[in-house]
């Protein structure tokens, strides 16, 4: 995948979606927006910061939404400071993992 994620795209398709805003893949990504809805129940967000693949501050915009929105019960995790993407996923799926076993 590139950098700009936009290079994947055909000339003529990306100047359509940039003219339009009511194109259908602008659309497909307002229907795929998770930021915009209220938890009802209790949710944890699993991040590293030293994550490069995906940046920090998406999960810090979803936990800033979730709490502007009135959900009380979402929580943010860093399970291992410092850790990059890779790194960063089996400690945040063994954290889940016992959470969602605490629950029993």
């Amino acid at each position: 995948m590139p950098a700009v994620p936009t290079q994947i795209l055909k000339p003529a398709y990306l100047a359509a979606f940039r003219a339009n805003p009511h194109h259908p893949l602008r659309q497909a990504l307002r229907d795929n927006d998770l930021i915009r809805w209220r938890p009802r129940s209790a949710l944890r967000l699993y991040h590293c910061d030293g994550d490069q693949a995906v940046s920090p501050a998406n999960a810090d915009a979803a936990l800033a939404s979730f709490h502007a929105a009135g959900a009380t019960q979402v929580q943010l995790f860093n399970p291992q400071p410092g850790a990059g993407h890779g790194d960063c996923s089996e400690p945040s799926l063994l954290a889940a993992k016992a959470w969602f076993d605490s629950l029993r």
